[in-house]
Formats: structure tokens, C-alpha cells, sequence
């Protein structure tokens, strides 16, 4: 198997496991969405720490495919300055470098990939606004719980219980 042949084949496998990776993450990005909606927490933190997983295993295939995309690039597109797209790439390469079924099935994997890439782009937009506005509900009910209890006089300036705060209380002896 010669060079081009085998960068070709890496960036084929690096293409599949950005599509992988990509789904995985639409699945942990709909997971946050049902702990935002349930108000689960840790459901939350575990999704969102998975995330954070899939998204550095993502950045380190981007680096090598784009490393084996610049490979093929300088050998069949050698004046381009700048990058040019995979279709670009494919088209311009030579018959007998690439044949037509690995170039079908490379196009083919590129478009589903920027598809993935775009659902989880919005997916995970959607996510991040619900999550703020959450976020400023709690905000919300906190300050309004910490104004009702600051006007009690049930706690002191520092936080603690005031002592000798008047805290009506009541009984009931018949019952």
C-alpha cells in the first residue's frame, strides 16, 4: 500500500470517528436537555462532563485529519495557499490514487459529517440558553428566599441565626 493510500484510508477512519463522535455528543447534548427539563443536577453534571470528553477526543481527531488533509493537499494540490475543501481535494485528485467508490464513500461520510456538526451546533445552542435561563430562575428564587428571610430578622448581618430574634411561634394543646 502506498503513502497516499494509506492517508487516504486514515482519513477515511478519521472522518467515521468524527461521525461518531459527533452523534455521541448529540446523544449527551440531548441528555442535558432532559436533566435542564427534569431540574437534575447530577444527571446535568454527568452529561455535561461527558461532554467535555467526547468534545477533547473530537479536537484530536480534527488535528489529524486535518494533518493527512494537508498531506494529500500539498501532494495534489500543490499551488493551493489555502485549504480547500474535501470536494476540492477529491476532485482534483489523480485516477489512480483514488478510485471512484473510496471517493463516493469519503464525500459521503464528509456530508454526514457536516450535517452531525451542524445538529449538534444547535442542539447545543438550545441546551446552553435553557441552562441560562435556569439558571437565572434560581438566581431568582434564591434572592427572593434570602430577601424574605433577611426581613424576619431571623438571621443576623453575618448569616448565622440572630440571637434573641423575636420568631413567632405556635401551639396547638387541643389537638
Amino acid at each position: 500500500m502506498n503513502r497516499e493510500a494509506e492517508t487516504l484510508s486514515l482519513l477515511e477512519r478519521l472522518l467515521q470517528g468524527q461521525l461518531d463522535g459527533y452523534r455521541r455528543l448529540l446523544e449527551t447534548v440531548e441528555r442535558q436537555r432532559t436533566a435542564i427539563r427534569t431540574a437534575d443536577g447530577a444527571m446535568l453534571e454527568q452529561a455535561t462532563r461527558e461532554e467535555d470528553r467526547i468534545v477533547r477526543a473530537l479536537s484530536g481527531l480534527e488535528q489529524q485529519r486535518a494533518q493527512a488533509f494537508a498531506q494529500l493537499q500539498k501532494r495534489w494540490l500543490p499551488q493551493e495557499r489555502r485549504s480547500a475543501t474535501l470536494a476540492h481535494l477529491l476532485h482534483a485528485a489523480p485516477a489512480q490514487s483514488l478510485d471512484a467508490a473510496r471517493q463516493a464513500r469519503l464525500s459521503a461520510l464528509a456530508d454526514r459529517l457536516r450535517q452531525a456538526i451542524e445538529s449538534a451546533k444547535h442542539s447545543a445552542s438550545v441546551v446552553r440558553s435553557a441552562a441560562e435561563t435556569l439558571s437565572r430562575h434560581i438566581a431568582g428564587i434564591q434572592q427572593t428566599v434570602h430577601s424574605a428571610l433577611s426581613r424576619a430578622g431571623v438571621y443576623g448581618r453575618r448569616g448565622k441565626l440572630a440571637l434573641g430574634a423575636a420568631t413567632p411561634a405556635a401551639l396547638d394543646l387541643k389537638s
